[in-house]
């Protein structure tokens, strides 16, 4: 009869307690839904805490003026060039911050300046054909050119010259096939290898990138003599065989 008593008293109790948990989740929500909380996620208090720092510093910046400033640049106006006869507008002003001026003696290195000159002389034939309104990018231009010079080159040659993966080169020769100006050709011997070949429309494309080509050769050699010209063709090929050599030799030590 105790133990029924306790039992009674205990899922009294119980029942109490439930009830008295209930109320007080009753009247938390209608707090927060009163204070505009009733749908808010309930967060760590670390969590809460730099929520709050984040909002003060926020109005902090706001009220000082601060809150929507956006990051501001050092933009050349529209009509600033540099000093260079046709040079495009720069991106960073003219004279030093366009690289006109000479480069330090740590930069006066024979990689540098092959690269310096490469990297200037792409931009200008870029400049040349935005001009012409070939539409064209670099590497479309290159690879019409290497078939220009070489009717019926593999694509695999192609991707030799141009330092390319071969994928590339089909997604390059995919366009400009598709754009009229290239076709592929089986190989006379080989029908699994595929020739590149211009067509009428890209023979004349390619003339207009060759006539380009030349007066970016003349901007970069402008003030040199014929005899200068040569010369330093002649230097460059020098450089140009070494390194073959040398490669080759890595390659005959590894093999």
């Amino acid at each position: 009869m105790i133990r029924q008593r306790d039992e009674g008293g205990a899922e009294a109790t119980e029942r109490d307690d439930r009830r008295w948990d209930h109320r007080r989740s009753e009247s938390r929500e209608k707090t927060m839904t009163e204070s505009g909380m009733g749908e808010r996620e309930r967060t760590h208090p670390a969590r809460e805490r730099d929520a709050r720092r984040s909002e003060s510093r926020e109005k902090t910046m706001t009220e000082s003026g601060m809150g929507e400033r956006e990051p501001t640049y050092s933009v050349p106006e529209p009509d600033t060039v540099c000093s260079a006869q046709g040079a495009e507008p720069c991106e960073g002003g003219a004279g030093a911050e366009c690289g006109m001026e000479e480069p330090s003696e740590g930069r006066r290195t024979l990689g540098f300046l092959l690269r310096e000159g490469s990297r200037l002389m792409r931009r200008r034939f870029v400049h040349h054909t935005k001009r012409a309104g070939l539409g064209l990018n670099r590497s479309e231009a290159s690879l019409l050119l290497q078939v220009f010079y070489e009717p019926g080159v593999k694509q695999v040659r192609v991707a030799m010259l141009l330092d390319m993966e071969t994928i590339s080169v089909v997604r390059l020769v995919d366009g400009l096939e598709e754009a009229g100006l290239l076709e592929r050709r089986p190989h006379p011997r080989d029908r699994r290898i595929r020739t590149l070949w211009l067509t009428s429309e890209g023979e004349a494309v390619a003339a207009q990138v060759v006539e380009i080509t030349k007066i970016v050769r003349s901007e970069a050699l402008a003030g040199f003599s014929d005899s200068e010209r040569e010369q330093l063709l002649d230097m460059l090929l020098v450089v140009r065989k070494n390194l073959l050599a040398a490669g080759a030799l890595v390659d005959q030590a590894a093999a």
